[in-house]
């Protein structure tokens, strides 16, 4: 499967909207969209931002180049927020777990300890998240259960 041509700079986009500590409503309404899908289009490599990125620029305080260049300790920054975002969306499900701070509000370290403390790291875990939708409900009862109920070592 080949990644989108716009999915890294959506990806940016994203990244720098929320640390400008816009919501998509408010950037929407900034970048000059009247629809509400547009902006989410953009942000998740679904349509070209070529037109909008120099006002997204504008808006998010950011030069035009740090979207389109290239990265690669960024992109891989940016991937690792991403599987931080699913691994907490998925446990956010889960009664006992919760987490009191966006991945946005952590630093590199802080992401890379949460997802090394959540396993996300490991390919089962990486497996887990990619098959999660497509689980049978009993599935995903029986991993939910476990989770909740954890096994005490004595």
């Amino acid at each position: 499967m080949s990644k989108s041509p716009y999915k890294r700079i959506g990806e940016k986009i994203r990244l720098a909207r929320e640390q400008a500590g816009f919501t998509q409503e408010e950037a929407r309404k900034m970048i000059g969209y009247s629809d509400r899908v547009s902006l989410s289009m953009l942000e998740n490599g679904r349509k070209s931002p070529y037109r909008k990125l120099p006002e997204i620029a504008r808006i998010t305080k950011r030069p035009l180049s740090w979207f389109l260049e290239e990265n690669k300790e960024l992109d891989a920054l940016i991937w690792k927020a991403r599987q931080y975002d699913i691994l907490v969306a998925q446990l956010q499900k889960l009664p006992l777990l919760r987490f009191p701070r966006h991945y946005t509000e952590l630093d590199a370290q802080e992401i890379e300890n949460e997802l090394t403390r959540f396993g996300v790291m490991g390919p089962k875990f990486q497996k887990l998240i990619k098959d999660w939708p497509k689980l049978r409900e009993e599935e995903k009862a029986e991993i939910q259960e476990t989770v909740q109920s954890p096994k005490v070592k004595n």
